[in-house]
């Protein structure tokens, strides 16, 4: 009897240790919201970063739209550490559209080839990146934030590039994206560089 009593208590223990942070981390991150719009971010920033953008980005969407929006942080780690998540999310979101939605068999060539686009690539694999492209699948992250140029180009180049239905590039009110400078050295017109040139 002792020992039943003394598992229960262990069982109790562990279930607050786990239970309450994720209770409190949900009333204070304002899971009851009166958002109409949650975006869902990856960063691997520090919580001061994703407070300041937070705030910012909520009260800057406000003022412009008139609506209210809910910043949501998924924090899985470092940038590689992002990379793995959204690699290992994609390709079983793929796996359960290929294999259970379409009913085609899954095997290394199709778990190689739906990623990326490959004109060389096997028939069924060119078959799966058709299928990825068209589908709606998805990790339900809006955006990944604060990875190397590097890890996002490659992102960018797996992913699928249709926006979503109902998307608009540019909301009314919102100044369309600057264009980069380019060449060495260049600055965007109306700038003027630290030495005066």
């Amino acid at each position: 009897m002792r020992k039943g009593l003394y598992t229960c208590l262990c069982i109790v223990a562990l279930a607050a240790l786990i239970g309450l942070p994720l209770w409190f981390g949900l009333q204070k991150n304002g899971a009851a919201t009166d958002a109409s719009e949650t975006l869902v971010i990856l960063s691997p920033h520090p919580q001061a970063v994703r407070r300041a953008f937070s705030e910012a980005f909520e009260k800057d969407f406000f003022e412009r739209t008139g609506k209210r929006v809910h910043v949501q942080w998924r924090v899985v780690g470092g940038s590689s550490d992002i990379i793995r998540y959204l690699n290992a999310q994609y390709a079983s979101a793929f796996r359960y559209h290929w294999t259970s939605e379409l009913g085609n068999p899954w095997n290394a060539r199709v778990q190689a080839g739906f990623f990326r686009d490959n004109p060389d690539a096997p028939d069924d694999a060119r078959r799966a990146r058709g299928a990825f492209l068209k589908s709606d699948v998805s990790v339900g992250a809006d955006i990944l934030f604060g990875t190397g140029s590097y890890d996002c180009a490659q992102q960018a180049g797996g992913r699928p590039r249709d926006d979503p239905p109902g998307f608009q590039k540019h909301p009314p009110g919102w100044a369309p994206p600057l264009k980069p400078p380019t060449g060495a050295g260049a600055t965007p017109r109306g700038h003027h560089s630290p030495g005066g040139a």
